[in-house]
């Protein structure tokens, strides 16, 4: 970021200029992980869909996975920028909790639509 830094005046504007930067880079990653849990609620009513498309919802579910991890370390590498600790860990804390809440439910999504492709084999063969 190139803002004038000779003055105390001018050195103040740009670390506010540089701060809500900051606010910003962490804010639209957070946004996208918090939306996850819900992709992932629709991926799961998916499974309850059409038994041709259940590979689909898996899918949903990798695809929620995924950009909830990307997120988080989008979130991670904008953090260094915060000075507040206690702000940082806040949201250190909630991405955390996040990722997690999407990990397993992804995992649940992927497990549930894996054992039903493999229980029609099984029945294919019966």
């Amino acid at each position: 970021m190139r803002l004038p830094k000779k003055t105390a005046e001018q050195q103040a504007a740009r670390e506010q200029a540089m701060a809500e930067a900051t606010r910003a880079a962490i804010a639209v990653p957070m946004g996208v992980l918090e939306r996850c849990p819900e992709a992932l609620e629709l991926a799961r009513a998916a499974t309850a869909g059409n038994e041709n498309s259940l590979s689909d919802a898996a899918v949903a579910a990798s695809c929620a996975l995924c950009a909830a991890e990307g997120a988080t370390l989008n979130v991670l590498i904008n953090l260094a920028g915060v000075s507040d600790k206690a702000r940082r860990d806040e949201i250190l804390a909630k991405a955390d909790a996040l990722l997690t809440q999407v990990r397993v439910d992804a995992a649940a999504v992927n497990q549930e639509v894996t054992q039903r492709l493999k229980d029609a084999l099984t029945q294919a063969d019966g």
